[in-house]
């Protein structure tokens, strides 16, 4: 069995999983790194323990407003934001 060092990142929080190359996974593979991003949020590891995370393509738009951000924003952080506001609201 090969090690997924992506995947164990997630499980980890150490990663987020990057859905914009969701479509290159299996359907097994995407549900698979979901429920370790999920798993990893409600467990408070690693990068989750912070309340307000920065994905790293935000981060990377906020250091370089002129860079072109190819889309990354919009869908990956907009849940991020939908999820942290459930969650505050709990």
């Amino acid at each position: 069995m090969t090690l997924d060092a992506g995947l164990e990142q997630i499980k980890l929080g150490r990663a987020w999983w990057f859905r914009k190359y969701a479509d290159e996974q299996t359907v097994d593979d995407q549900r698979i790194y979901a429920e370790a991003e999920a798993a990893a949020r409600a467990a408070h590891r690693g990068l989750w323990r912070d309340a307000d995370p920065v994905a790293p393509w935000d981060w990377r738009a906020q250091r370089n407003p002129n860079r072109s951000n190819d889309g990354l924003r919009d869908e990956q952080s907009d849940e991020h934001t939908r999820e942290r506001k459930a969650g505050a609201s709990r």
